[in-house]
């Protein structure tokens, strides 16, 4: 549930810094974001329309951790820009190869709104990730499932609480 993957963010933090070249929603960014609320209700942790960006929970994944997928559009999204995208909750080799499988999903539907593909996408992505479950410390189960060196990686993990925080 949402209080749990909070706690999880909260509890695995690190920052980043948000886009300062984000303005105000334009008008089909806006429809794109209602919409999303919509369709994903419980699962939208956060929206905001200055700048644009979304929050929301992957569930359904497999990966044997919350996950939350962040993102930001930039002024031209879009038209000609793509969604800044982050996965939140995974251990960074993890993330950093969902992130490149999501930036060619996202070049293959530049031009239009994407943001429930991703979504989508996304869940598909760590459904077919052997290692998704699987974290530094994780046993037996995940032997031979980690890409080489993350086992070194313990604890290096985006929390969702803490990106709020940079949100406020």
């Amino acid at each position: 549930d949402s209080d749990v993957l909070l706690a999880f963010v909260n509890e695995h933090s690190q920052g980043t810094d948000p886009s300062s070249s984000l303005a105000e929603a334009t008008e089909e960014q806006q429809d794109e974001l209602e919409a999303m609320r919509a369709i994903f209700m419980e699962d939208v942790l956060n929206c905001k329309l200055s700048p644009p960006s979304l929050l929301i929970a992957i569930k359904d994944t497999g990966a044997g951790t919350d996950v939350a997928m962040s993102v930001e559009l930039p002024a031209g999204y879009p038209g000609t820009e793509l969604p800044i995208v982050r996965v939140l909750g995974l251990p960074r080799d993890l993330a950093a190869a969902c992130q490149a499988a999501v930036l060619v999903e996202a070049e293959g539907n530049s031009g239009t709104a994407m943001l429930f593909q991703l979504v989508n996408f996304v869940r598909e992505w760590l459904q077919a990730n052997p290692a998704g479950g699987c974290v530094p410390g994780g046993g037996a189960a995940c032997e031979g499932k980690l890409p080489a060196g993350s086992e070194e990686l313990t604890g290096d993990v985006m929390s969702i609480t803490a990106y709020l925080a940079l949100e406020e």
